[in-house]
């Protein structure tokens, strides 16, 4: 029997992997340049290295039936060479490739005419292969020196055609708010390009919305794919903080937001399971925001309250086993992130106040260091209702320490 699984990535997902892999006999190793990571704390073995180190990768490939990832920064030119030597890899290289870099994936939902927020490139086409550089020979010719005032016209360009606010992003790296600037006026772009550096920038139009949704969908080897429960995700600093299941909206739109999860799906190749996160206008129209070739913060609920959970959905596809039901097993739930808030060590206190209410499941990943907005664990809370649920998951974060 096969029954070696390899992630690419040490962190909470990794660790939330590695507890469903070793309940069905999983032998699990794990990848990651921090010693001790959440995931290497509860998986049989982990190698150190960073996601991006091409011989630590095949090192893990070559001690794994089933190779896989927990994040999507990483180097999918290795990840191609090791499929070509027959190992499983999910989802594809090729997924991965598109989605890490998000104008790609942008251009990728644009081609299979999925809707999504207008976008346009920072660095101008025609010098996309040139360093990143951002000036292109014809701005040179003109007598631009200066990169960061370069950049500051074409964002300036950009934001006259989609008006302000618009949302400055970096191409790679960019998760949990990181790699995001809301520029209000044009005052903002120079802050933007100070935080966010000068290379590998596109712009998007910001959307005006009513909620934010996302839909968890899982494929199999064989192509059977099963969706999870609509969603709706509440956002503070572009950073998710609380998931509400099922969302609140008409069983028309909720159809209408798996159709277009669906969508995604059979355009993109791979086992595993996916996150796509959408937008809902006040017209009912659903859009693409971003799409995680990944578990996903919008699924944690699904531990509690699903007969199968993102993580051993994840685990079932990769392997070749049956995917499960993606069915909620009660009426509600709301899941909360417990996120740092000083500099320090993780000291959880106040645990026990928690735990006395009904209902209430904490989970804490592992790691030795808070700060501000890090993830350092999350609450679910199930219910009789959504109101319920909500309430409960607000008072139990209130209560706890970190």
């Amino acid at each position: 029997m096969k029954n070696r699984i390899g992630i690419i990535g040490g962190g909470q997902l990794g660790r939330m992997l590695g507890f469903e892999a070793k309940k069905m006999g999983f032998i699990v190793a794990v990848m990651d340049a921090t010693p001790h990571s959440p995931a290497g704390q509860v998986v049989d073995l982990q190698l150190e290295g960073g996601y991006s180190d091409p011989e630590m990768t095949e090192e893990l490939a070559e001690i794994s039936d089933f190779l896989t990832v927990e994040i999507e920064h990483i180097n999918t030119e290795t990840l191609k060479k090791l499929v070509k030597q027959g190992i499983k890899v999910n989802p594809s290289p090729e997924t991965i490739e598109i989605i890490k870099d998000k104008f790609v994936q942008k251009q990728f939902l644009l081609k299979h005419k999925i809707p999504t927020a207008p976008y346009a490139a920072v660095i101008p086409s025609e010098t996309l292969g040139k360093r990143n550089r951002g000036i292109s020979n014809t701005r040179a010719d003109k007598g631009i020196e200066d990169l960061s005032t370069a950049l500051e016209m074409t964002i300036e360009e950009i934001a006259k055609k989609f008006t302000y606010p618009i949302i400055l992003k970096k191409r790679f790296d960019a998760f949990d708010g990181r790699g995001n600037y809301l520029i209000q006026k044009r005052i903002d772009i120079r802050k933007a390009l100070e935080k966010l550096g000068t290379e590998s920038l596109y712009v998007e139009k910001v959307l005006p919305f009513v909620k934010e949704l996302a839909v968890v969908i899982a494929r199999d080897m064989k192509g059977n794919i099963a969706a999870y429960p609509v969603v709706e995700t509440i956002h503070k600093n572009n950073i998710c903080h609380i998931v509400i299941a099922p969302a609140k909206i008409s069983s028309k739109l909720q159809k209408k937001a798996q159709t277009l999860a669906k969508k995604v799906m059979k355009q993109i190749k791979g086992a595993g399971v996916f996150a796509i996160e959408m937008f809902l206008d006040k017209k009912g129209n659903v859009l693409v925001n971003e799409i995680a070739p990944r578990v996903h913060n919008s699924g944690h609920y699904t531990i509690e309250a699903c007969y199968t959970s993102q993580f051993e959905q994840h685990i079932r596809a990769i392997t070749g086993l049956p995917l499960g039901s993606t069915a909620m097993k009660v009426p509600a739930a709301v899941m909360i992130n417990i996120l740092g808030e000083r500099k320090g060590e993780v000291d959880v206190k106040h645990l026990e106040k928690v735990l006395h209410m009904p209902q209430v499941s904490v989970h804490i990943y592992g790691k030795a260091e808070t700060k501000p907005e890090r993830k350092i664990g999350h609450i679910t809370v199930l219910d009789e209702t959504v109101e319920k649920a909500y309430k409960k998951a607000i008072k139990a974060r209130k209560m706890l320490h970190i």
